[in-house]
């Protein structure tokens, strides 16, 4: 019983260091340079806001309008870390969100 409660220690301890955050230093490479890592991790942050957007609407501070293309999507992240690199050591989601938001700001109702 107590090997099975430290091996079930130690594999948590193994899964919650594998399930940190990524940073915008982390997927700044991969985007400059246009590898499908970037596209990847982009498109996983959107299924993300996308829940949060269903779940709570009010949230997500952006308004992606119809018929931009997920390629579009990457070229925004993409010119949002290369004009920003003082925030590259922010969780890489968020910084996926701030680009989101200054592309595609929501029209303010009157």
């Amino acid at each position: 019983m107590r090997r099975s409660v430290v091996a079930a220690i130690a594999a948590l301890s193994l899964w919650s260091s594998a399930a940190q955050s990524l940073t915008g230093n982390d997927i700044s490479e991969p985007c400059s340079s246009g590898k499908l890592p970037c596209e990847m991790y982009v498109y996983g942050a959107l299924d993300g806001m996308n829940i949060m957007a269903a779940l709570h609407p009010e949230s997500v501070p952006f308004c992606i309008p119809p018929g931009v293309s997920q390629g579009q999507l990457v070229l925004v992240v993409r010119k949002y870390l290369g004009e920003n690199p003082a925030q590259l050591h922010i969780t890489g989601s968020l910084l996926v969100m701030a680009a989101f938001k200054q592309a595609f700001p929501c029209s303010k109702k009157p």
